[in-house]
């Protein structure tokens, strides 16, 4: 895909902007991937996550609390950061 949009990137963009082609041009082969929106995983938001589940406190009222969604909380729980503790 990086290939094709390399190849195809000249006859997008104006040529009189030197700048911003080098820069489209350097953007385009870069192994770095984009940046996205910062994450609510911070280590204070999962400690205080883990804490309130490891005392019983109901997903979705974890999420209240560090203001996520509870498919947030469910989602770190399948990636392993958070663990929810089954129901007895």
């Amino acid at each position: 895909m990086r290939r094709w949009a390399v190849w195809l990137e000249p006859h997008l963009v104006d040529p009189t902007n030197a700048k911003g082609a080098a820069r489209l041009r350097i953007s385009a082969k870069s192994e770095r991937p984009g940046i996205g929106a910062p994450s609510f995983a911070t280590p204070e938001n999962v400690r205080k996550a883990q804490a309130a589940l490891d005392q019983g406190v109901r997903a979705e009222d974890v999420a209240k609390m560090i203001g996520v969604s509870r498919a947030t909380i469910y989602g770190w729980s399948k990636q392993g950061i958070v663990s929810i503790p089954k129901i007895r």
